[in-house]
């Protein structure tokens, strides 16, 4: 469900996994990727909303919030395993008997 929410909220969350990650994992790349995707996250929420011509800078928002949505939900899945790695099960000592 993490590296879902830039996808269920069309964008509105985006820059959230990352920074959460970046926490999480205390590395300066990561907060150099949060940090860029919260730029990203400030021009295009935005640029719908100061469209001066609405048919072609629409467009270009629409289609410019779909990249973000796109890329940042893929990008938060390849970082899902980083920040939440999967626990090995203990074998129990009945298995070995």
């Amino acid at each position: 469900m993490w590296a879902l929410l830039p996808l269920l909220t069309w964008g509105l969350l985006a820059p959230v996994p990352f920074v959460h990650g970046a926490v999480r994992l205390r590395t300066v790349r990561l907060w150099l990727v949060a940090g860029f995707y919260v730029i990203v996250w400030l021009v295009v929420g935005p640029a719908g909303v100061l469209a001066q011509d609405p048919d072609v800078n629409e467009a270009v928002a629409g289609f410019s919030q779909l990249g973000l949505v796109v890329v940042a939900t893929t990008h938060a899945f390849f970082l899902r395993e980083r920040v939440f790695p999967r626990r090995r099960r203990r074998r129990s000592r009945a298995t070995w008997q």
